[in-house]
């Protein structure tokens, strides 16, 4: 039996208790000088009667309280007044009432008593008043039989018994038989003397106790006590000894103890016992085993295994000592020791689980296996404990992970198999397991932190066994006693269970509901704690978290039940908690039945079950109505979606269809541009040639000038109609430069002067800008003010005037048009812009795109472009166009170097390969060079790559525009190969703005030439790129073969191709020259190309052929070990990869000017 004491000091009793009844729904309700408690096996709940409610003055002293039915109880206070109290309203009604009985009927109440039938009857001195069960306006003066005060309250089924003492709350509750509790002294149970930190049972039934009091006590199967002292003596009264943390029975009788400074053996001796210690100070003995072989194994929780030899001068071998190389290196702390059937030793460590072999010669031979979660499925490795039962089998159980065990058929060396215990049917009721001891009939003992379990391995029923409040169990305390015996220790004595008549307290506990809180509520007074009495409950959409506390009839130990509820449908699963308490918050709206279950005291599920009811109703936007409302702003809204995306996908099918037509445009003008300018080229070129023979007649002069005006005007209109269809494909992007106003005026004064004079037109320039710098594309400015001037002076009558403007507003420039021509129709003015648009009253045919081109420009520019024009009074243009370069985004910016030409000599040791598909250019070509180089023709890209691969020029000339391949391809092949990537390209474009220019520049063209272009022009080009290579092998020699240190490598000449290719080849040289071996083929496949390749560049890099780079490069390295060593020649002769020394002095002379010895005094 178990006590415990609840007073107003301990616990939620406002006051000093008087009196204690039960209601038929499992409440406990206690009578105090301060109110009404209501108890539900977790905390006092009170209620107290309101004296503003009552005409007289009343006390909430209440003295005695007597049940009536569930919710309806009998009261008295110390006034002599009577109460009926009801819990489901919370209502206290005086007896006698002041309004129902005059002052003469009043009495004293004495006390209170119920009959069977339960009428109630308020006694005094001389008066007896009867209330009947339900009413209250009947008097009866017969006998009724009076409670003493202080009686007990009944036992109820469970053996649970409450009563008063002192003015507190007792609750009694009888132990299981089937578990017999020992208490070493009778002082409280849970004093330090009565600590229990593990027991043992010896051969004689004598029972060794350690305690937490630093004490050894033992008990005589008659319950004797003696203390057990250092010295081997035993004592009747406590008697101090060594800290002990476990005993083992010894084999050879006696016992072994492992305390906090070593092991102590103890064995009989007379009628004492002798001791004798094996010290080790500071090891801390967690366990002992004594194995068949007679082996002393000792778990630390510092030192980890040790093995004791009583012989040996040091008594314990370690991982100090013999174990020092074999000894796994993390295993310190042990907490229990096992020897299975086979004399394998099991070492339960919180780091998994380690086995040895008890049988060897030498215990330096012993070998450890270590398993763990990572090598086996072990999810949990602190082992608490380790058995083996009737079978072979083990068990093992932990600390967190719940039980493991592994088959007979084990091996050692080989992995363990664990398996867990699954209890599907009534899991454990936690996953901490501290000790386990396996019986007969394939049951195992367990012990948890909470409860003593015993499972049927084969069937998985499990039964469960509390030993009361306040018991605090060990770790791997379950130690056999006798026969089907064990003991059990723990902080309140120990206790000894019978295993094969084990008893279950039968009893199937009920729930109460004890009270539902609303969460968002901050007033006590809307909580519910007539819970219990309802089984409905309606909550509105704004108050829906709630929690509900509820408790099991079973009062023997709350600390031991479980619990299980289910809100159905919000959940289907089942939430499992020691605590009575159960929370929702943002419930959807809807019905719902919370289901309640719970255990015993011992753990065991009960058959009860508690449902309660739960309605959320809907706000009014979760009504039908509102969804109706919803579905159809959805249909509104998927209706929307589609049809949106229905237009955005015809919009796009037009926008892909104007694209392609637009690149198709693109293709086509480009396409015709390039077919009209190399007939143009084939014109201009002979036509230039012949403008500068000195054998022409003036007349014939004055013909070739009329011919190369009109080639330059086709030329032009060829660029604006090129230039539209980039406009109208918006391909076109801006070169922005620095310029003043007056080189256009002065470019449009020379255009238009003799078309000026053929109309007599007066063309006049005002200029308020003056000098003033303007940041904008000059060529494209340039052409809007051309097609602005032309389109004046086509609509300007003979006579007339123009007048052209620029002025400044802030940071604009206003370039204005003014003609007093025949004008525009105000109908005409809004489409004056638009593609193909020409004045219905012109003079001269037009093409109608000047005007659009013109606006495509200016808004490139930023700008805006106006007209004002008055029918027969002329039409004013007028452009605004931002000055700096704030307006215009970085891409739009380009700078354009101009080339720097030399003077053209012969270089008829180069080869030069011609690409182009039209014969006639390429024969003109070819004719036009062939005096100053060796040409080579090719007709297309494909032909192209294959004779550039075979003939390997020193430069290249390629059309773009070819079939099979076109040049852009060509040139991207060319100079992806190795063998050919020095080759300079150049490419011949009808491509005349920048951005096609780049593109080309990127692909790594070395230059292009818009076509038609002077033959003069591209010769001149072509000897230039020819002196820039020169160039370049002279600095290349210098800076890479000759290392002069004048020459100083630029960051940008460092990082190009050509730099980068050159290195590579020097680098190569470098590393093969060591080799007396080396020739050129070596550095061709050092560098991965072929020999012809590799002349090829070493011809254009250094102007070298390779046996002379791989000279100059050694001769280099020669000069650079005389400067920083001490070698001597014929070492260094050596090391450059020289073995004739003479051979090494002639090169050295012919190149230096003086012999290696005569280099060397010199420096």
């Amino acid at each position: 039996m178990h006590t415990e004491r609840f007073s107003e000091h301990n616990s939620g009793l406002p006051s000093m208790a008087t009196g204690v009844a039960k209601g038929n729904d499992g409440f406990v309700w206690v009578s105090t000088l301060d109110g009404i408690c209501r108890y539900d096996g977790y905390q006092f709940k009170t209620y107290r009667a309101n004296p503003s409610d009552y005409n007289t003055s009343i006390s909430n002293q209440f003295i005695k309280i007597l049940c009536i039915d569930n919710t309806t109880f009998a009261l008295l206070n110390n006034n002599g007044q009577a109460f009926i109290f009801s819990a489901k309203d919370k209502s206290f009604r005086l007896y006698p009432s002041p309004e129902r009985f005059n002052a003469s009927d009043f009495f004293y109440v004495t006390d209170i008593s119920l009959d069977a039938d339960k009428n109630l009857y308020l006694v005094s001195p001389n008066k007896k008043l009867k209330i009947p069960y339900g009413q209250e306006d009947e008097v009866d003066a017969g006998n009724a039989k009076l409670l003493s005060v202080n009686s007990y309250y009944a036992a109820d089924t469970v053996g649970v018994s409450w009563n008063i003492e002192g003015g507190a709350l007792i609750k009694k509750v009888e132990g299981n038989p089937s578990f017999i509790r020992k208490k070493i002294t009778t002082v409280d149970s849970y004093s330090t003397f009565n600590d229990v930190v593990c027991t043992a049972t010896d051969a004689d039934g004598n029972i060794w106790i350690a305690l937490q009091s630093s004490e050894v006590a033992i008990m005589s199967p008659n319950d004797n006590v003696k203390f057990l002292s250092e010295t081997g003596s035993t004592e009747a009264f406590h008697t101090q000894f060594d800290k002990i943390n476990t005993i083992e029975v010894s084999r050879q009788g006696g016992v072994w103890l492992g305390g906090d400074n070593g092991v102590y053996r103890v064995i009989k001796d007379g009628n004492g016992y002798k001791t004798t210690k094996y010290e080790k100070k500071n090891c801390i003995v967690t366990d002992i085993l004594e194995d068949s072989r007679k082996n002393i194994w000792v778990a630390t929780e510092r030192k980890g295994l040790m093995l004791l030899v009583e012989s040996a001068k040091d008594s314990f071998i370690t991982m100090e000592n013999e174990w020092k190389f074999s000894y796994p290196p993390t295993l310190f702390k042990i907490n229990c020791l096992f020897e299975d059937y086979q004399g394998v030793v099991w070492l339960g460590s919180p780091d998994g689980i380690t086995l040895l072999d008890n049988q060897f010669d030498k215990p330096a031979d012993i070998k450890f296996f270590f398993y763990n979660s990572e090598t086996t499925n072990l999810q949990y490795s602190f082992i608490t404990d380790i058995k083996e039962d009737d079978e072979h089998k083990i068990w093992i159980s932990t600390f967190g992970g719940g039980i493991y065990y592994c088959g007979s058929d084990r091996m050692l060396g080989v992995p363990l198999e664990l398996q867990k215990l699954d209890l599907v049917k009534e899991p454990l009721d936690s996953e901490i397991v501290l000790a386990l001891y396996p019986t007969k009939n394939s049951r195992i003992c367990v012990l948890t932190q909470k409860s003593f379990v015993v499972i049927n391995s084969k069937s998985d029923k499990t039964q469960y066994f509390n030993f009361g409040n306040g018991a605090v169990l060990r770790s791997n305390s379950i130690k056999r006693h006798t026969n089907d015996m064990v003991t059990i220790a723990s902080n309140s004595g120990f206790y000894i269970v019978n295993t094969s008549q084990l008893n279950q307290i039968e009893y199937d506990p009920s729930i109460i509901l004890s009270e539902f809180k609303f969460l968002k509520s901050a007033d006590d007074e809307d909580n519910m704690d007539d819970i219990n009495t309802v089984s409905n409950v309606e909550l509105e959409h704004d108050n829906k978290d709630f929690s509900i506390r509820f408790a099991s009839t079973d009062y023997r130990s709350g600390t031991q039940i479980r619990y299980a509820y289910r809100l159905y449908p919000f959940s289907d699963k089942w939430t499992y908690t020691n605590e009575p308490v159960a929370s929702y918050t943002n419930i959807p709206y809807g019905k719902y039945e919370l289901t309640i279950r719970c255990t015993n005291s011992d753990g065991n599920w009960s058959s009860h079950e508690r449902n309660l009811n739960i309605t959320v109703l809907p706000s009014n936007w979760e009504t039908p109505w509102a969804y109706l409302l919803y579905f159809l702003i959805l249909c509104l809204f998927i209706a929307g979606i589609v049809y949106a995306y229905s237009r955005f996908y015809r919009l796009r099918t037009k926008m892909e269809l104007d694209a392609e037509l637009s690149e198709e445009k693109m293709r086509f003008f480009t396409d015709i541009s390039h077919e009209i300018r190399t007939p143009l080229t084939l014109i201009s070129a002979p036509i230039e040639k012949l403008s500068s023979s000195q054998t022409l007649t003036d007349e014939e002069q004055k013909l070739v000038g009329v011919m190369k005006k009109n080639t330059q005007r086709m030329t032009k209109m060829i660029d604006q109609l090129l230039d539209f269809s980039k406009f109208s494909s918006h391909h076109i992007e801006l070169n922005l430069n620095k310029f003043k106003i007056s080189d256009i005026f002065d470019s449009l004064s020379k255009i238009f002067q003799t078309k000026s004079q053929e109309k007599n037109i007066t063309l006049s320039f005002a200029n308020n800008v003056g000098d003033a710098p303007i940041i904008a594309d000059y060529d494209k400015m340039e052409t809007v003010m051309i097609n602005l001037v032309s389109n004046a002076m086509k609509f300007t009558p003979v006579d007339g005037n123009i007048i052209v403007g620029a002025n400044k507003d802030g940071d604009n420039l206003i370039l204005t048009v003014t003609d007093n021509g025949c004008g525009i129709d105000k109908k005409e003015l809004s489409s004056i812009f638009n593609r193909f648009m020409t004045n219905s009253h012109n003079m001269e045919l037009g093409k109608g795109i000047g005007l659009s081109i013109v606006k495509e420009i200016v808004d490139k520019h930023g700008g805006k472009i106006t007209v004002d024009s008055e029918k027969g009074k002329g039409s004013k243009f007028t452009v605004t166009i931002p000055m700096s370069n704030a307006s215009y985004v970085e891409k739009d910016f380009y700078d354009e170097s101009p080339t720097q030409t030399e003077s053209v000599h012969s270089h008829s040791n180069y080869t030069i390969l011609i690409n182009e598909d039209n014969a006639e250019l390429r024969r003109f070509i070819v004719d036009t060079l062939s005096g100053d180089y060796t040409v080579i023709e090719a007709e297309d890209g494909r032909i192209g790559v294959e004779k550039t691969k075979e003939y390997m020029p020193d430069l290249v000339i390629t059309d773009i525009m070819m079939p099979h391949m076109n040049g852009q391809e060509y040139c991207a092949e060319v100079k992806q190969y190795a063998d050919t990537s020095h080759i300079p390209v150049v490419m011949l474009t009808a491509k005349t703005d920048m951005q096609s220019k780049l593109d080309l520049l990127k692909i790594g063209a070395t230059d292009y030439i818009t076509k038609p272009f002077s033959m003069a022009y591209l010769k001149a080009r072509i000897a230039n790129i020819i002196s820039e290579r020169e160039m370049l092998q002279r600095f290349y020699q210098k800076s890479l073969i000759e290392a002069d240190k004048d020459i100083v490598v630029e960051k940008k000449d460092a990082e190009s191709p050509d730099m980068r290719e050159a290195s590579a080849i020097i680098d190569a040289v470098t590393e093969i020259i060591p080799d007396f071996d080396a020739t050129v083929d070596t550095l061709a496949d050092k560098l991965k190309i072929s020999r012809t390749a590799l002349s090829a560049k070493c011809k254009t890099y250094f102007s070298l052929t390779p046996n002379e780079v791989i000279r100059d490069v050694r001769l280099r390295r020669a000069v650079e070990l005389m400067k920083t060593t001490d070698m001597n020649i014929q070492q260094i002769s050596i090391e450059i990869g020289i073995a004739d020394q003479r051979y090494f002095s002639r090169v050295f002379k012919a190149k230096y000017g003086v012999t290696p010895s005569e280099y060397r005094g010199n420096s």
